[in-house]
């Protein structure tokens, strides 16, 4: 694997992770009801930092998606304008 398709799948298993975490919150939230003194407690601190921490990770996954996306579309243009910069050098000379 290239280094651009390492890079491209490290970010995309950034933003499963952030949403499968965002989905443990979920359900340590759903079974919050039934629980009870410490419990409640440990389930409501756990479900703050897995929601908090998820929707962070995946967030960044997507900002990381996104900029490497446009810079990837910025050096597709740069190399079709470079064969044409030769051409036309060529053709002047």
């Amino acid at each position: 694997m290239d280094d651009k398709t390492r890079n491209m799948a490290r970010r995309i298993i950034y933003v499963a992770a952030g949403i499968y975490l965002v989905c443990l919150a979920y359900k340590i939230f759903s079974g919050l009801p039934e629980s009870e003194g410490f419990s409640y407690t440990l389930g409501l601190v756990a479900m703050v930092v897995f929601g908090l921490g998820g929707a962070a990770i995946a967030v960044f996954g997507i900002w990381q998606l996104i900029v490497s996306v446009k810079n990837g579309v910025h050096e597709m243009e740069k190399q079709q304008e470079e064969p044409e910069k030769e051409q036309l050098d060529s053709k002047t000379e």
